[in-house]
């Protein structure tokens, strides 16, 4: 719970009393649990502390986009996500997984006391919040991309960006991966095959190398 980024710059002794001021509860989920549906819950904010969990929408027919990935200090609820239509939307471990969840309106109205520790957590989530956005955004560029070849440069020259390197591993499965990039499996891995053959990438599994020329 401490490793937080949420409690940075925090004393442990400071974070029991804020947990404790802002009635933040905890959820152990396991692998493809369920961890919250759209459904249920509208007002809390969740908080991943270990493992990873994605957000996915289901359609009538039972097929399946995942629209974010989530990992420690990734942020997910309501606030951020309003389903329109008849789709099924819900959070769900891809990992064992560990959460914090607490009501956002208490969060962001100071106690009475108007403790330091509350302002600093505020400050905490706020910058939380900037780098989710940034996340969705960088999200909605990758979709945006026309053929499935554009999108999958796009994303791993993101990758290769926040990994610092043109040689980096997958965050996620191949499987996840079309998912999350709204494109057929098969046909992504036709064209992971064409940018190999092209000598554009150098790719076994998961790991994925950028070719400069």
């Amino acid at each position: 719970m401490y490793k937080s980024a949420l409690f940075s710059g925090f004393e442990d002794s400071n974070v029991r009393k804020l947990v404790r001021c802002l009635g933040v509860k905890f959820k152990n989920c396991n692998t493809n649990e369920i961890i919250m549906s759209h459904k249920e819950s509208p007002e809390y904010l969740y908080v991943v502390l270990s493992g990873t969990a994605e957000l996915a929408a289901y359609d009538y027919d039972g097929n399946k986009t995942v629209l974010e990935r989530f990992i420690q200090d990734s942020m997910f609820g309501d606030m951020f996500f309003k389903p329109l239509g008849t789709d099924e939307f819900s959070v769900f471990a891809t990992s064992p997984c560990e959460v914090m969840y607490f009501r956002y309106y208490d969060a962001i109205n100071l106690c009475e006391n108007v403790c330091k520790e509350h302002k600093n957590f505020l400050d905490n989530l706020f910058m939380l919040m900037s780098k989710k956005l940034l996340t969705q955004s960088r999200h909605i560029e990758i979709l945006t991309k026309r053929t499935i070849r554009e999108k999958l440069m796009s994303y791993f020259e993101h990758q290769s960006a926040e990994n610092g390197s043109f040689s980096f591993s997958l965050p996620m499965s191949l499987s996840s991966l079309a998912d999350f990039l709204s494109i057929d499996r098969s046909a992504m891995q036709r064209e992971i095959k064409r940018l190999n053959d092209g000598g554009v990438i150098i790719s076994k599994g998961k790991k994925i190398v950028l070719v400069r020329k």
